[in-house]
């Protein structure tokens, strides 16, 4: 087991999400963005790069840049690995509420932030206009419908680590940790949600998975946050 910097623990060194809900953002509901009595539709927002973060636990970097390199207005420039690890985890590391951290001159060398730390310095170096907070699955569905990506922070399942030949994705074993990843499109018909993953092309369909919106529901219902940025 690895610990973390909340003291909670995983079991795999890349699932290093952390839980840290604020009150505060009860106040920026995505739902008030919603075009009214708007049908939901299928929908990708394209994402072209698939960055591995290999065994380091910036998932939550991760994720977030992968929000930047996708549509809608897709940055082009310095959206690397490394850009993930140091101008987004780390960063993220050094404002959010909890002991010690990964970056250069730590107190305590220890992996894990949160998605919210990770949208306040992205928010902070410009690279997003504002973030915010779907809740529940039907404010997922809608903002992937109707505004853009979504980044998600999710608990993580032994069944997860491998998608199902269909290509689906099943939140089913012992729970080994927590991840963060992005949303990047949404199938009406097949009532899934798809997933960018940070694991590189080799895993899933070439990078991505898609899970059910019944067992995303389940995954959010259980400590899940979803977080939807905007750009400039």
């Amino acid at each position: 087991m690895i610990k973390l910097r909340d003291g909670s623990t995983t079991t795999d060194p890349r699932l290093t999400r952390i839980p840290w809900f604020d009150p505060k953002s009860w106040e920026y509901k995505v739902s008030d963005l919603f075009k009214p009595k708007a049908n939901l539709r299928t929908r990708t927002w394209m994402c072209d790069k698939y960055l591995n973060q290999g065994p380091d636990g910036a998932c939550t970097g991760f994720s977030t840049t992968h929000f930047l390199l996708a549509k809608p207005k897709p940055e082009t420039q310095g959206m690397t690995a490394a850009f993930a690890k140091k101008e987004i985890y780390w960063e993220a590391q050094k404002i959010d509420p909890f002991p010690g951290g990964s970056y250069p001159g730590a107190d305590n060398f220890m992996e894990g932030s949160t998605v919210l730390a990770a949208m306040k310095v992205a928010q902070r170096d410009g690279y997003i206009k504002e973030y915010r907070w779907a809740f529940g699955i039907e404010d997922v569905k809608k903002a992937l419908s109707q505004i853009g990506p979504v980044v998600l922070g999710i608990p993580w399942y032994k069944d997860m680590f491998n998608v199902h030949p269909c290509g689906m994705l099943h939140p089913t074993g012992e729970k080994s940790g927590a991840h963060a990843l992005l949303a990047k499109g949404i199938r009406v018909k097949r009532q899934t949600i798809v997933l960018h993953n940070s694991w590189g092309d080799g895993w899933g369909n070439e990078g991505t998975a898609e899970i059910h919106w019944d067992d995303l529901a389940y995954l959010l219902q259980r400590g899940g946050e979803a977080c939807v940025p905007t750009k400039p």
